[in-house]
């Protein structure tokens, strides 16, 4: 007897990669390319929310189905990902030490920089934050989901020695928000960030730090104009 069954081909890793990390990233460098060469122009802000909001979205979606496509369940592609529960007190204290590490140097940074510029990093394209309710579910809900899941969770998980995972993904990041005089501030979050995700196997703690800066900078941004 001739075996007629066709064997499911496992999807090679390249596919995968491409999958989960080269479509976000290639819809990012489009969406910064495009906001550059028209900015205010042709799209109305609440179209830029929209797209913004779509850039975060694959940012989750695209590295979930790579994991999943794998072979793994979608509960067991999401724990991957860096979505394993910790403990309450842990994940307080984590997120209050993490705060500490971050937020003098963050201050120390941006008083040099306004003491020497006259100016502070910019929050987001103009542009996106003028349709404040679409601006602030971006900043507050889909921002910090979408790039800690990524910069976090999917790149934490492709087997890179624990030193160049944390420093790789905290330059992507800095590099991915386009704002030359945030870029150590941002650098140093991501690293802090990367840290806490190597260490405890959880993107839950950087997530929640993640919406305390942005929620801080948010405020900082409308009180300010």
């Amino acid at each position: 007897m001739v075996d007629t069954s066709v064997q499911k081909q496992p999807i090679q890793k390249r596919t995968l990669v491409l999958i989960g990390a080269g479509v976000p990233l290639l819809f990012q460098t489009f969406m910064t390319i495009f906001a550059f060469l028209f900015p205010q122009t042709i799209l109305s802000p609440a179209a830029w929310v929209s797209l913004h909001i779509l850039t975060e979205m694959l940012f989750v979606i695209c590295p979930l189905l790579a994991v999943y496509l794998s072979g793994l369940t979608l509960g067991n592609a999401w724990r991957v990902l860096g979505g394993q529960r910790i403990g309450w007190l842990d994940g307080s204290l984590v997120v209050l030490l993490g705060l500490f590490a971050i937020f003098p140097l963050q201050w120390l940074y941006n008083f040099v920089v306004y003491w020497l510029f006259g100016t502070l990093p910019e929050f987001g394209f103009p542009q996106s934050s003028q349709d404040i309710v679409p601006f602030i579910l971006l900043v507050l809900v889909f921002a910090p989901l979408g790039e800690e899941v990524f910069f976090r969770g999917y790149l934490g998980n492709q087997g890179w020695k624990p030193w160049v995972f944390i420093f790789a993904s905290s330059i992507l990041w800095s590099v991915m928000h386009v704002d030359p005089l945030s870029f150590f501030p941002l650098l140093w979050m991501g690293i802090v960030f990367a840290y806490i995700r190597q260490r405890y196997q959880s993107i839950f703690p950087s997530l929640i730090l993640h919406v305390i800066i942005n929620g801080l900078a948010l405020a900082q941004h409308f009180l300010v104009k």
